[in-house]
């Protein structure tokens, strides 16, 4: 028999595509959900037509982010425009306790998708819905997506900090930063939700933003404004220094002084006790540095010119210092610390082989994270979930194939 999970027992279906949903419930079923993932009959998930592809190749069974994002899932397709698609949602409803949305604001609306609905059909269902901008307010219909999300949260206009050309436009972070920012607020808000089912034995309606899950995070320039008016800006002169990154002969390494008082900026003094720098009167405490920024920064530059990456590591330990290399991402991969953790775990895919992933950023003691099963076919368990759970025969699955409803 298997060992018992932290989620065992607990049932979740997803309809979601690309990469905010499918991100909530991929750390569920990791840690021992059984999560089933519907999917749009014919194509599927559209996270299958992203890259990367195995060998470069475009094909909905060898998506490099999908195979990442539904590991330890279900598949099944389902034509929720259908009436008979709709009656067969009610039915997986009755037996989830979460049910995962990942939507443009409106689209479940339309199909008569509702919580309120939902509920009556099962009332102890946590159903969470992720939309760009909520389900209320003037923002509540309007389209969004990750660039969105972070320019209209505050994120981007910031991005990045320290910038010197202010002629420059902002950047947006890399990758589905605010996807998978509100995948990991959408896991924790569900299980919060499951935790006090317990004592009420209800459930409830989580309704997320992704604008919102952006603003959460950036505090600093919201205090900033809140307290003083004042407006962070990217090219903002630092009001603390050094916290800035630095090039170095190999590379570039974060410096980043932010101990109270001085004791820490006098421990890297100590360490580059060759520089001038390190003794000069104007340095010597933290505003000053911040004012005269453009008159330390190529100094410490050129002194850092003469160290590597590892001199700086070294250096962190040794000096108790907060220095840490930019590591290009084949040094992440092969990071000696990260495989000392067991970080990355391999996923043996029958299309796409064996492939080294990124693991959860935290062990459980008793019942830790796992990968028991690579990334789904599309389709792949609809015999199993409509022929033995839901009791059709094989006719009627025959026929609701022919007829577009799977």
């Amino acid at each position: 028999m298997a060992a018992e999970r932290a989620l065992s027992g607990l049932t979740v279906l997803e309809k979601a595509d690309m990469v905010a949903g499918p991100y909530c419930t991929k750390l569920l079923a990791g840690l021992g959900a059984e999560v089933i993932k519907i999917e749009a009959v014919g194509t599927g998930d559209k996270a299958r037509t992203a890259p990367p592809f195995l060998d470069g190749v475009p094909h909905p069974e060898r998506s490099g982010l999908f195979a990442y994002l539904n590991t330890d899932k279900l598949s099944i397709t389902l034509n929720l425009k259908t009436e008979t698609g709709r009656h067969i949602l009610e039915r997986l409803i009755q037996e989830t306790d979460i049910f995962v949305a990942a939507h443009q604001s409106g689209t479940m609306e339309e199909l008569g998708i509702e919580y309120r609905r939902l509920s009556q059909i099962n009332p102890r269902l946590i159903m969470t819905s992720i939309t760009p901008f909520g389900m209320t307010g003037p923002y509540k219909d309007y389209k969004g997506s990750d660039l969105i999300a972070n320019s209209t949260g505050g994120l981007a206009i910031i991005t990045p900090l320290n910038a010197e050309d202010p002629e420059k436009p902002p950047l947006k972070p890399g990758g589905h930063f605010a996807d998978f920012f509100i995948g990991v607020i959408a896991a924790g808000a569900s299980l919060a939700a499951v935790a006090q089912r317990r004592l009420s034995g209800t459930g409830q309606h989580i309704d997320l933003s992704q604008q919102e899950a952006i603003a959460y995070i950036i505090l600093w320039p919201i205090m900033y404004y809140n307290a003083e008016r004042h407006i962070v800006r990217r090219t903002d002169a630092p009001r603390m220094a050094p916290r800035h990154l630095i090039p170095c002969k190999d590379g570039h390494v974060w410096i980043q002084i932010i101990q109270p008082g001085e004791a820490e900026w006098q421990r890297f003094c100590q360490w580059a006790s060759d520089a001038d720098w390190a003794t000069n009167e104007l340095f010597k405490v933290e505003v000053s540095r911040a004012q005269y920024w453009d008159a330390l920064k190529p100094l410490l530059s050129d002194w850092a010119m003469s160290r590597t990456k590892e001199d700086f590591v070294k250096a962190s330990h040794d000096y108790h210092l907060t220095f840490e290399p930019l590591n290009p991402i084949e040094e992440v991969v092969n990071h000696r610390h990260l495989a000392a953790r067991d970080f990355f775990v391999e996923i043996e895919h029958p299309e796409i082989g064996k492939v080294k992933y990124p693991g959860p950023p935290y062990k459980l003691s008793q019942t830790p994270w796992q990968v028991t099963r690579a990334a789904p076919r599309l389709g792949e368990h609809n015999e199993e979930i409509y022929v033995k759970r839901l009791g059709f025969s094989h006719q009627e699955l025959v026929q609701m194939r022919a007829g577009g409803v799977i």
